[in-house]
């Protein structure tokens, strides 16, 4: 298996460098790219223990986003709907 996009810009070496945005990448290309956290911890370099981690984690931030996405269109159509007499 070839490495994705994320292996190659997302390290993990340096945990102190890593930024949310890196989590989600990381929890995306971990939903596209692989079967098990054992894979995904071999190919980061990193054990299957700070795979889950960092996967769970990427998950939390990845699920905030959406929530607050759906919360913020809401919020702007029905104001858009009541400025525009709907």
């Amino acid at each position: 298996m070839s490495h994705s996009e994320t292996f190659l810009t997302v390290g993990l070496q340096n945990p102190d460098k890593v930024s949310p945005s890196d989590l989600v990448k990381l929890y995306i290309d971990w939903k596209a790219n692989y079967f098990s956290i054992e894979r995904f911890a071999d190919d980061y370099g990193i054990t299957s223990s700070q795979a889950a981690v960092s996967i769970n984690a990427g998950s939390a931030m990845h699920d905030a986003h959406t929530a607050w996405l759906k919360a913020f269109t809401t919020h702007f159509e029905a104001n858009n709907n009541n400025e525009n007499g709907n």
